[in-house]
């Protein structure tokens, strides 16, 4: 019996997460533009997947933890 054909374009399965951009500016409340200066600037690490990036999930988790430690030492 033959398996009917995966969605999936024969990718490695590395186990990590990935958001979209729109997925992290939604999570920060923020516009997409503001995300992409954040990669352009490279505050936040990114992969250029053809038109578009993707976000490792614990990248991202790092992201907020320098951000609120930038913003304690403001204080």
């Amino acid at each position: 019996m033959n398996n009917p054909p995966s969605n999936k374009k024969n990718a490695p399965d590395t186990g990590k997460e990935f958001y979209l951009v729109e997925e992290v500016a939604k999570k920060l409340r923020v516009c997409n533009m503001t995300i992409y200066r954040y990669i352009k600037s490279r505050r936040l690490n990114a992969y250029n997947l053809g038109k578009g990036f993707r976000i490792e999930k614990e990248e991202f988790e790092n992201f907020l933890k320098k951000s609120s430690q930038q913003l304690s030492a403001q204080k």
